[in-house]
């Protein structure tokens, strides 16, 4: 799994952490969201958007007991926590 990942790997843009989001509607547009937060671990840069997620009205929270990848470190338990959202 892992040379199958490293081939796939590309730089984060650094401007996704610098650049200005400027929204025209309200997150999620007003329909019902999920948060999946990956909690092992839980990185301090995110958590600022955990904690908003967390307090957003119409918005659900839920943790992965898995690192960023969980598509490949937990995809059965990732397929049925997405499967139960409604």
């Amino acid at each position: 799994m892992a040379a199958w990942v490293r081939k796939r790997l590309t730089p984060h843009p650094l401007q996704t952490y610098l650049g200005k989001l400027l929204l025209q509607h309200p997150l999620a547009n007003g329909l019902p969201a999920t948060y999946i937060a990956c909690s092992s671990p839980l990185y301090p840069n995110t958590a600022s958007s955990r904690e908003l997620a967390r307090n957003l009205p119409g918005w659900s929270y839920l943790e992965i007991p898995t690192g960023h990848d969980a598509m490949l470190l937990m995809p059965d338990e990732l397929t049925r926590m997405l499967d139960s959202i409604d």
